[in-house]
C-alpha cells in the first residue's frame, strides 16, 4: 500500500486504510488501527483462497474472551475478493519488555505481579482448549501486557488466525518454543510452549539458554531435544538471571520435570501454593574473580528502608518505590508522582516532571523547596519520550518537544514538531523504532533541538525488544524467528547520517549501560567486568572486578555514571583514565 487501500469490512462497510493507520507488518501481513478495530491485510492476496482462510476466520470468530484477540469477521476488497480479517484492537507493551530487570523496576512489576500475570495466561490458554482449539505458536511476540481500567494488568494473545482449529492444521511456529518430544501439536505441546515463555517472565532467561559445558551459546536448539535446561547440575547464568526461588514451588517442580525430561503435564496455577518439595532454587553463577582495586564505589544516597531506588534520571534526580522523588545533590523530596513511569528534566529554575495519566500529559515544576506548581498545559497523548533533559510527547501524528517557560510563573511551552507513524513505532530509552510498512527506522534526537530518521535495515525481520539511546550511540537487542537475542552496537556519525555497526548473539534482552555527555560508555555484559569504551574512536579498557554484576542497572547523573545497589544510589568511578 502506497498512500490508502479502501477495502471493505463484511457486516460493517467500507473503509479506507493509510498509511498514518499502519501498526506493524511481518511475515504475513499487515496490521492496520481503525479507532478500536485493527485490520490485518495478507500480503499475499490469494492466501485466503489457497488455505481456505474465509472459512477459518468464521471459526475463529466463535472464540469469545477479553484477553483473546480473536478475528470478528472477513475483509475484502472493491471486488469483494477477501485479503483479509479484522478484529479488536489492542494496545499493550510486548511481553518480552517485562523478561528485563530494568524495566519491571520502574513499573514495580514484582513476584506477586508476575505470578497474577503467569495465572491470567494459563487461563487464556485454557480457554483457547476450552474452544477445541490449539494455539501452537504462542511465542513471547504473540502476547501483550496492558493496564485494566482498574489498574491491573491483563494479557492479551494475538496472531490467533495461526491456531489451529477443526480441520485447519497449524504450519508454523518458533523453534524457541517448539516441543520436539511431541509429534505434532496438541494440548500438551501448548503448554510447554506456554512454559517456556512464563518461565523468561520469572527469571529473565530462556530455561534452554546460559553457558553450558559441550554447548555454544546459540545451541539452545540441540539442548531442548537433550532436556539439558538451566536445571542441569553444571549450568552456569549471570546475575541479571533473577533466582529460581521466585517461582511458587508446585510451579518450579512442574518447569523442572517439563525442561528436564519428555513427561508432559498440565502445569498447576502459580497461585496454587500447595505442599511440595521444591527442587533445587539457587542457581550457579558466573565465577566473578576478585577486586582488583581498579574500581571505586561512593555511596552518593541512602534510601529509606523498604522504599528503595529504582530509576535514576540524568537530571540528577532519582524515583522511589513509592514513586517519591528524591534530588540527590541535597537529599531532599521533590514531590510524588502519581505514575512509577513519570519523565524529570532540569529547567533553567528547578525540574519539570511529565505524566501520562488517562491517556492525557499532566505537569508539574518544582525549584526543589517544597513548591510545587501544577501547568496548566494538558494535550491528548499515547506517550512519552526523554532524551537526556529533552523531553518529548508523543501523539497519533508525532513527537512534539515540551519546554518550561519562566516568566512570573513557569509556563509549559510547545517546542518543535516531528511527523512520526507513532502506531507503529516502539519507543524505548531515548530512541522510538519506527515499522515503516515493513521498513525500520531509528527516530534518534540529538543535539539541541535536533531529531533524525535513521534507516536500519538490520532489524527489518526482527523484532526489538530492548534499546537504549546516547549521543551518537544506541543499543539495542532484536529477537529473530528462532528465538534468538541479536544485540547491536551503533556508533553514529556525527550528522547521523551514517553508522557502523557491532552484532552479537546474547542469552538475555538486558542492557546494563551508560553513556556520559563526553560519549565515554560503562556497561557490564559480563559479572565481575566493566567495560568502558568510547564509541567515535575504539577505545576500550576493561577493569575486572568482583562487586560489578549484570543485575545493577546503570545510569547517568550529569557527569557521573551511578548505579543502584540494595536500593541505594552509588558512583562507580575508575582509578586509572581511559
Amino acid at each position: 500500500m502506497v498512500n490508502q487501500q479502501k477495502v471493505i469490512l463484511v457486516g460493517r462497510g467500507p473503509v479506507t486504510l493509510r498509511q498514518s493507520d499502519h501498526v506493524a507488518t511481518g511475515g504475513e501481513g499487515s496490521i492496520y488501527r481503525l479507532k478500536t478495530t485493527a485490520v490485518k491485510i495478507f500480503t499475499n492476496p490469494d492466501k485466503m483462497g489457497h488455505d481456505d482462510m474465509k472459512n477459518k476466520i468464521v471459526a475463529l470468530a466463535n472464540i469469545h474472551h477479553p484477553w483473546i484477540v480473536a478475528p470478528q469477521g472477513i475483509v475484502t476488497d472493491e471486488k469483494h475478493r477477501p485479503i483479509g480479517y479484522f478484529m479488536p484492537y489492542t494496545d499493550g507493551q510486548h511481553l518480552p519488555r517485562f523478561f528485563t530487570n530494568d524495566f519491571r523496576a520502574q513499573i514495580s512489576f514484582g513476584n506477586a505481579e508476575t505470578s497474577d500475570l503467569v495465572d491470567k495466561m494459563r487461563q487464556v490458554i485454557q480457554v483457547a482448549h476450552d474452544f477445541k482449539a490449539t494455539v501452537v505458536d504462542g511465542n513471547e511476540y504473540s502476547w501483550l501486557v496492558k493496564f485494566s481500567k482498574n489498574k491491573t494488568l491483563e494479557p492479551r494473545i494475538v496472531d490467533v488466525d495461526s491456531w489451529q482449529i477443526d480441520r485447519w492444521p497449524a504450519k508454523v511456529i518458533m523453534p524457541s518454543i517448539q516441543d520436539f518430544h511431541t509429534k505434532g501439536f496438541n494440548e500438551l505441546s501448548d503448554w510447554f510452549s506456554w512454559g517456556i515463555v512464563t518461565f523468561q517472565l520469572y527469571t529473565g532467561i530462556h530455561p534452554y539458554k546460559g553457558t553450558l559445558p559441550g554447548y555454544s551459546r546459540n545451541d539452545f536448539i540441540a539442548r531442548m531435544k537433550k532436556n539439558a535446561s538451566v536445571f542441569t547440575s553444571d549450568i552456569r547464568l549471570n546475575r541479571a538471571v533473577r533466582d529460581f526461588s521466585c517461582i511458587p514451588p508446585k510451579l518450579l517442580n512442574w518447569y523442572e520435570q517439563t525442561f528436564q525430561s519428555t513427561k508432559r503435564s498440565l502445569p498447576p496455577s502459580p497461585l496454587d501454593s500447595g505442599t511440595t518439595v521444591s527442587p533445587r532454587v539457587t542457581t550457579m553463577r558466573v565465577s566473578t574473580g576478585q577486586s582488583t582495586g581498579l574500581l571505586t564505589f561512593q555511596r552518593l544516597y541512602n534510601a529509606p528502608v523498604k522504599n528503595p531506588v529504582k530509576k535514576i534520571y540524568d537530571c540528577g534526580v532519582a524515583i522511589l518505590e513509592s514513586n517519591v522523588l528524591i534530588n540527590l545533590e541535597t537529599g531532599r523530596e521533590l514531590g510524588t508522582a502519581k505514575t512509577p513511569g513519570c519523565e524529570v528534566i532540569r529547567t533553567p529554575s528547578g525540574w519539570l516532571v511529565i505524566e501520562l495519566v488517562n491517556e492525557q500529559i499532566e505537569s508539574w515544576h518544582t525549584e526543589g523547596r517544597g513548591d510545587k506548581t501544577t501547568l496548566s498545559l494538558t494535550l491528548d497523548a499515547t506517550g512519552i519520550l526523554r532524551f537526556q533533559n529533552r523531553i518529548f510527547v508523543i501523539t497519533d501524528q508525532g513527537l512534539t518537544e515540551l519546554f518550561v517557560q519562566v516568566f512570573k510563573r513557569p509556563v509549559l511551552a510547545i517546542g518543535t514538531s516531528w511527523q512520526a507513524m507513532t502506531a507503529a513505532t516502539k519507543f524505548f530509552d531515548g530512541v522510538g523504532i519506527q515499522d515503516t510498512l515493513g521498513a525500520k527506522f531509528l527516530l534518534l534526537p540529538h543535539d539541541s533541538n535536533m531529531l533524525s530518521y535513521v534507516r536500519m535495515p538490520e532489524l527489518d525481520k526482527l523484532n526489538v525488544i530492548n534499546a537504549k539511546a546516547a549521543p551518537n550511540f544506541v543499543s539495542i537487542v532484536a529477537i529473530d524467528k528462532q528465538g534468538n537475542y541479536h544485540k547491536f552496537e551503533l556508533t553514529l556519525a556525527k550528522d547521523y547520517q551514517s553508522y557502523k555497526l557491532w552484532r552479537a548473539i546474547v542469552d538475555t534482552p538486558e542492557l546494563v549501560i551508560a553513556t556520559l555527555p563526553k560519549g565515554v560508555c560503562a556497561t557490564v555484559v559480563e559479572d565481575g567486568q566493566l567495560v568502558i569504551f568510547v564509541p567515535v574512536n575504539g577505545q576500550i579498557q576493561k577493569y575486572k572486578d568482583k562487586t560489578v554484576a549484570t543485575d545493577e542497572p546503570l545510569f547517568v547523573w550529569d557527569d557521573k555514571v551511578v548505579l543502584i545497589r540494595d536500593g541505594d544510589v552509588c558512583r562507580i568511578s575508575v582509578t586509572q583514565k581511559l
